[in-house]
């Protein structure tokens, strides 16, 4: 059984060997989707030879890759749940680039995801950090038109909102500053899930 105090992230030899290849042709790789999984019934370890999670539960497309406010050598990703899906336990997530191929797999405490079905249901943000030490090896694109931000945060950000506040840059959204009425302010988009669970591995 998995070492319930050893959670982390670990890439595995074949996101290490496409990393590898992207770097000696000058390419990038396009990280595009994310998946939670079960662990089977039970907690897991990572495991580089992986090349997909022990039970795979629900993937869907990132919602936020960028280079971590932390640290430039780090890659921070994104995904969001839907409150629609659930009746699930969470402990194992997957980072998956384009090509369908497992980049890294991360283990997590337990944590359960409701269905509303069952009297309830929240939307889930999971993120993964995974230190490349030469992060352009990412594309930081995403198709915005497949993102998906969870319910909390519109309410948060739009619920007392009648009307925008003027001013703004690119890459900035407005988030709600205190509870009150029209107090709201313009941030960057990378500092949104700032304080979600995160989960780390050693250098790549």
């Amino acid at each position: 059984m998995a070492d319930v105090q050893n959670w982390f992230t670990l890439p595995t030899e074949a996101g290490l060997a496409r990393i590898a290849q992207a770097l000696a042709k000058q390419q990038t790789i396009e990280l595009t989707q994310m998946a939670v999984g079960d662990g089977g019934g039970v907690p897991v370890i990572p495991d580089a030879k992986q090349t997909r999670l022990v039970r795979e539960t629900w993937r869907g497309p990132i919602s936020l890759v960028a280079i971590d406010a932390q640290n430039a050598g780090w890659i921070t990703a994104n995904i969001v749940i839907p409150i629609d899906v659930g009746g699930f336990t969470i402990r194992e997530i997957g980072l998956f680039d384009s090509a369908g191929t497992l980049i890294a797999v991360a283990n997590c405490a337990d944590r359960y995801k409701p269905v509303l079905s069952q009297g309830m249901g929240v939307d889930t943000v999971m993120e993964m950090v995974v230190a490349l030490g030469n992060a352009s090896v990412v594309n930081l694109s995403i198709d915005p038109s497949k993102t998906l931000a969870s319910r909390q945060w519109v309410l948060q950000v739009m619920g007392q909102q009648t009307q925008l506040p003027l001013g703004g840059l690119p890459n900035q959204i407005l988030v709600k500053k205190t509870a009150a009425a029209g107090d709201a302010e313009w941030r960057d988009v990378r500092s949104l899930f700032s304080r979600s669970e995160r989960f780390f591995h050693g250098q790549i």
